[in-house]
């Protein structure tokens, strides 16, 4: 009796991964030597991936702020004087 419990539970687990291959990686659970031509995730490249998995999407962070600005021009006023 053991031995079936282990062996449907193995059964859910492998379907459990293969789901998630099928839905998470580019050209599923085969890759995109099999699927390449099917899967549009493939033709991406790493684009997909990038996109997908970037750190930050906030671009406000990159951006320079007028206080920033105000912030130099006063430092640089205290350095001459």
């Amino acid at each position: 009796m053991p031995v079936v419990t282990d062996l449907t539970q193995l059964q859910l687990f492998m379907d459990f991964v293969e789901k998630t291959a099928h839905r998470e990686c580019p050209g599923g659970l085969k890759g995109c030597a099999l699927n390449g031509e099917s899967d549009m995730r493939c033709r991406l490249g790493p684009k997909y991936f990038l996109d997908k998995h970037a750190v930050t999407t906030d671009r406000t962070s990159q951006q320079t702020t007028p206080s920033f600005f105000l912030f130099v021009n006063l430092l640089f006023f205290v350095v001459i004087n």
